[in-house]
């Protein structure tokens, strides 16, 4: 099981950084809307759903355009728009609300797509490490998440929301940093 290719420590490590970033946003989310925006409830869990349809709408558009051009770059570029999604939620306004879903929808759709694209492609087919290497990846990204769910409700308690979403937009750029290492 740990006689993997550098490149799946890269790539998991990488991805389990961004997934505690993006997990601190996911478990806040509602209650951002809801206690800073002073959005009604019924508003914020639409706003929730709606986004994650966007989101897995994007991921089929994103893909078929990494596809076309370069996996690294799109999974760099949707690093970047996340991060930048992250700082305007940070922001704490309404305007800013509706660009920071564009850009976390474009992002995602590029990021989490990719990511397993260039998962699978570490392996030739019949590699009988594959299985094992997925499920190191998926183990450490559920760890990431899992973490970032007990921590987000501390962090915004001891210093609120805009430095919560920083923190977690930190952690993406922290993620292309290992991406880069890997390459």
């Amino acid at each position: 099981m740990l006689n993997q290719s550098k490149g799946l420590w890269y790539l998991s490590l990488g991805q389990a950084v961004d997934v505690l970033g993006n997990g601190l946003l996911q478990s806040l989310l509602i209650l951002y809307l809801t206690r800073s925006l002073h959005l009604q409830s019924h508003y914020a869990y639409a706003l929730n759903a709606a986004s994650i349809s966007v989101m897995g709408f994007a991921s089929l558009l994103c893909g078929y355009v990494a596809g076309r051009t370069s996996y690294v770059q799109a999974l760099f570029l949707g690093g970047f728009l996340r991060v930048i999604a992250f700082s305007l939620f940070a922001l704490g306004s309404l305007t800013a609300l509706k660009w920071s879903f564009a850009f976390l929808a474009i992002g995602q759709g590029f990021s989490f797509t990719v990511y397993l694209v260039l998962l699978g492609q570490l392996y030739k087919p019949g590699d009988t490490r594959r299985y094992a290497g997925f499920t190191i990846s998926y183990l450490l990204m559920n760890v990431s998440f899992i973490v970032s769910m007990a921590i987000g409700g501390y962090l915004v308690r001891y210093l609120g929301f805009g430095v919560t979403f920083l923190i977690g937009g930190a952690c993406i750029l922290g993620s292309l940093g290992i991406y880069y290492a890997g390459i």
